[in-house]
């Protein structure tokens, strides 16, 4: 591996930080609880479960903060099935920040809501997204603020709700994606007589319904001959929309994914139709739960599908164009049973390319179950317990009985975070999560704001960017230059302390250029967009972001950089 970059006073530092982090996966089993979470917990540690409403809490979804607390989202009953979210600790333990106990519940239609999904904003807003019934089902999302509280600038009221099918027809919401811009995209299924078809919107940042996207904020679209539902959602980098989940191809339910373009019109250019349904199992049980974009750009699916009597954990890798891709598992698929019968919920993609799916399995009980792939779909012997029969699989018991693992994240130092709903020893549901370890190495932080005032600047960041690439130390990397009053580092002390484990790579080839990453870090600093970034730039061969759009994601979403949107094509 190459260096991030050459500093001497730096180095030492990194190698030090680099090596704690290697001595630490070493020492854990990959797939196993991370016991040094949630120390305390009654469980034992490494799990948590925690009762919110009267009873029937289910936590559906889960997302990383910025601090790493952890938001885990579901429903629980108070007077109706409500909105419920938990913040936890970064150690596990329940964080009394948010709304003052750590837990909260809000109603948002007149009878029962149910949460699918949750997402941090970068100014540290949280939105919730789900269906809600109004006396029928509608999609819903409503914004918190940081500490917990109704975020009114949200639609004017914190919440909004919003009727897809027409004439009361039922719509919802399964799952949600922020965009850069900050507009957020909702979607699902929606009825239309006996038939469900693909559907989704999108919500300006201020939570008013975007028109531009397909000419009236939403768009419904049938895939298959009856039946379709969207379980996943994905956002590409040049702002393109994937949706993922089951659909019936007239003889059998299938998985199915649907691309629109970043103005909501269907992409025709998505396997030469805007969609693509493919068959896989035994034709029992198929369908698409989880969605995630790899690396490069190809496109897993994850869900549950038959084999022989059971039902199994179930993948499919597409190319970029929506074809199948061969090289993964047995011709593009990948069917793993583990316990007697068992349903992936999510999926993510660790940094070195191997794919962990998770959900949950029956054998005696009902329990959180996780299997990792290698990058070409083989199972990966060092999941689990390593070069044993069941290498690859991995099951967690965390309730009495009844664990059901609906969604997973990853942490910045390759961690795995689980949520979901677990049985209590009573009998009764509650939220529950873990943490496990999975030996992705961390990937170094991302440097753009080098003096820590929240702004990047051509003649402070930009101008300290070059002098480090050009190999400059000390206080040659910060003579003359006038640091803002709300600077936090403003010595070359501070500065290369801060950079220990952070990268300035921009192109992502590994070193750092005056002539590449510096110019384009100048560029964006200044406010330029699309071409003009990297008009003139002479790109080397091993670079994995050359254009625009692939630069502007890494910047908005590793560097949390404030940038102009993706333009729609």
């Amino acid at each position: 591996m190459r260096p991030i970059f050459s500093l001497t006073r730096i180095a030492p530092c990194l190698f030090a930080t680099l090596l704690f982090f290697s001595s630490d996966i070493a020492l854990a089993q990959a797939g196993v609880l991370d016991a040094s979470w949630a120390r305390a917990s009654a469980l034992g540690s490494g799990k948590v479960m925690t009762p919110i409403g009267g009873s029937n809490d289910s936590a559906r979804a889960i997302a990383l903060q910025s601090d790493r607390k952890v938001l885990v989202a579901g429903t629980c009953y108070a007077t109706n099935y409500e909105f419920c979210v938990v913040r936890y600790n970064e150690n596990g333990t329940l964080d009394t920040e948010w709304n003052g106990t750590g837990t909260l519940i809000t109603a948002m239609g007149r009878f029962d809501d149910g949460v699918s999904a949750i997402v941090q904003q970068r100014d540290g807003k949280v939105l919730v997204a789900g269906t809600c019934d109004n006396g029928y089902n509608v999609f819903c999302a409503v914004r918190y603020n940081g500490n917990g509280t109704l975020d009114t600038s949200w639609n004017g009221t914190g919440k909004v709700l919003t009727q897809l099918s027409g004439n009361g027809g039922w719509s919802t919401a399964t799952t949600m994606a922020l965009q850069p811009d900050g507009k957020v995209l909702l979607a699902g299924f929606c009825t239309s007589g006996s038939n469900n078809d693909f559907c989704a919107l999108r919500y300006n940042a201020d939570g008013t319904l975007d028109l531009n996207w397909n000419g009236t904020g939403k768009v419904i679209t049938p895939v298959g001959r009856s039946t379709d539902d969207a379980h996943a959602i994905a956002l590409q980098r040049d702002g393109k929309v994937l949706l993922a989940g089951r659909c019936f191809n007239g003889t059998e339910n299938v998985f199915c994914v649907l691309r629109y373009l970043a103005d909501g019109r269907v992409d025709i250019a998505w396997n030469a139709t805007g969609s693509v349904m493919m068959p896989i199992g035994n034709g029992l049980f198929a369908g698409a739960n989880a969605l995630a974009l790899q690396a490069d750009d190809k496109v897993i699916v994850a869900g549950e599908c038959g084999s022989g009597s059971i039902s199994a954990f179930c993948t499919q890798r597409y190319q970029i164009d929506g074809t199948l891709d061969t090289s993964w598992g047995a011709l593009g698929k990948t069917i793993t049973p583990i316990g007697r019968d068992g349903v992936v919920h999510s999926v993510v993609v660790q940094r070195d390319g191997k794919v962990i799916v998770a959900g949950e399995c029956f054998n005696v009980t009902v329990d959180f179950c996780t299997i990792r792939y290698n990058s070409d779909g083989t199972l990966d012997a060092r999941w689990g317990l390593a070069n044993s029969p069941t290498a690859g699989k991995v099951i967690t018991p965390i309730g009495s009985s009844h664990d059901q693992a609906f969604a997973m994240t990853l942490q910045p130092d390759g961690k795995v975070l689980l949520a979901g709903s677990c049985l209590n020893s009573r009998g009764d549901s509650e939220f529950c999560a873990a943490r496990i370890y999975a030996d992705d190495p961390p990937q170094p932080g991302c440097a753009v704001d080098l003096d820590g005032d929240s702004q990047v600047y051509v003649t402070t960041d930009s101008l300290m960017h070059v002098r480090i690439a050009l190999g400059l130390t000390g206080s040659a990397v910060t003579n003359g230059i006038n640091f803002p009053a709300r600077a936090t580092r403003n010595t070359w002390s501070s500065i290369s302390a801060y950079l220990v484990g952070k990268t300035l790579d921009i192109d992502g080839n590994g070193v750092v250029t005056a002539p590449v990453d510096s110019l384009i870090h100048a560029r964006a600093a200044l406010g330029f967009a699309g071409d003009a970034v990297v008009a003139g730039i002479t790109f080397p061969g091993d670079a994995t972001r050359r254009t625009w759009s692939q630069i502007q994601m890494y910047l908005v979403d590793q560097c949390e950089m404030t940038l102009p949107a993706l333009p729609v094509p």
